[in-house]
């Protein structure tokens, strides 16, 4: 009979014909719900994993899976991406002298600044201060008091 149980598992195993349970699949949904309306609640802070698992009333463990199972990574990457793209966004609306990347680095939860313009690099294929100095759009209006600003051509 144990024999048969493991042949039986295996084979369920092997041809994917295991069905999740729905109650946790709507308990998975309703978390990543709770956690896109988190993010919206906080646009343009960082999101910490510590910050996220006790406004969310869950722990660390029962998050990490959640998110590998919705979002195919961890939490930890899921807001380090998260923040990258927050600060990547602010860069290219900054005007290059008014603002720092150090200023919009440590904005954004960012405190080693070599890591950041590492990681940040990967992700955009471009350094932090390029994309500082290169993505800058003034608002028409703007322009005509600036006579010097070189209009981008895309």
């Amino acid at each position: 009979m144990e024999a048969d149980l493991s042949e039986a598992m295996v084979g369920c195993l092997a041809t994917n014909c295991v069905t999740p349970d729905k109650d946790v699949w709507r308990q998975h949904v309703r978390i990543i719900r709770r956690l896109r309306e988190l993010e919206e609640g906080n646009c343009g802070l960082p999101l910490h994993v510590t910050e996220v698992c006790a406004a969310l009333r869950v722990n660390a463990r029962t998050l990490h899976h959640i998110c590998a199972v919705m979002l195919g990574m961890g939490p930890k990457k899921y807001l380090l991406l998260r923040r990258l793209q927050l600060a990547h966004d602010e860069l290219r609306k900054a005007h290059p002298g008014k603002t720092t990347v150090t200023a919009v680095a440590t904005g954004h939860g960012f405190w080693e600044f070599g890591c950041f313009a590492t990681t940040y690099k990967a992700r955009f294929n471009q350094s932090p201060s390029v994309t500082l100095r290169t993505h800058y759009d003034a608002a028409p209006a703007d322009r005509r008091f600036h006579p010097f600003v070189v209009p981008k051509f895309t």
